[in-house]
This record gives structure tokens, C-alpha cells and sequence, in this order.
């Protein structure tokens, strides 16, 4: 027994395991202890038209204003 289905969205038993990528933004996972665990936020881009020797390119957080988000390293 895994826990309930709901269709589009499994809520899952204690301690049941169902690795990561498997699991949907609306899934809920429990451990254990009762503790919920929330499945990764998966994002899928395209980054096209880079001109190899000439382009880089930077992917990280971004923070809603011009700049990267940097406080997550600190």
C-alpha cells in the first residue's frame, strides 16, 4: 500500500519510498516521523543559438530584481 491516489496527486504512507524523480509538484511524501517532504523543483529550459569560443552562459537564482540571487551560498 502505497497511501492514496487522488488521480493527480499521490499522498503517500509513512516511511513509503518513491525516489524523487517520480514525484509531481502536487505529491506529498511523509516520513518516519510524521516529517512531509516536498518533491524537487524540476525545470526544463532550452538555451539555443550560443556561438561556440564567443557566448557563456550563467544559470542560477534568480532574486526578481537585476541581479542573481547570491544569498543562498552564505
Amino acid at each position: 500500500m502505497c497511501g492514496i491516489s487522488t488521480g493527480s496527486a499521490i499522498i503517500g504512507a509513512y516511511g513509503f519510498g518513491i525516489e524523487a524523480l517520480d514525484l509531481g509538484v502536487n505529491d506529498k511524501v511523509f516520513d518516519l516521523d510524521n516529517a512531509q517532504w516536498s518533491p524537487p523543483n524540476l525545470v526544463t529550459f532550452t538555451v539555443k543559438d550560443i556561438v561556440s569560443g564567443e557566448d557563456y552562459v550563467l544559470v542560477g537564482p534568480y532574486d526578481g530584481s537585476s541581479t542573481f540571487d547570491l544569498n543562498q551560498f552564505t
